[in-house]
């Protein structure tokens, strides 16, 4: 398998003290911005587990779009199976 240069994953985590001020949101928003003006990114993608419904909202308050779920796509340290589910947002779509 070859690396796609022009595809970009964003991955984000937060301390709960920060939760609901919008912050990831903005930040989310600055990367994809910079990823498709200043990288030449053609596709950005991004999950969450399926129960994480403030990922979701941040997500797709910057535009990406719902393409489905891996059931137990991901196992946690303590074996523990999660859901994932997927969104990308390609740079036509951003326009």
């Amino acid at each position: 398998m070859g690396e796609n240069t022009h595809a970009m994953i964003l991955g984000f985590a937060m301390s709960e003290s920060y939760w609901g001020r919008g912050l990831m949101t903005e930040a989310a928003g600055a990367i994809v911005d910079f990823g498709f003006k200043s990288l030449e990114i053609d596709v950005i993608t991004c999950c969450h587990y399926s129960d994480n419904q403030r990922s979701r909202r941040m997500i797709e308050k910057c535009g990406f779009k719902y393409e489905g779920c891996i059931p137990r796509g991901e196992t946690r340290y303590d074996g523990v199976a999660f859901d994932v589910e997927n969104y990308s947002l390609s740079k036509e779509e951003y326009k």
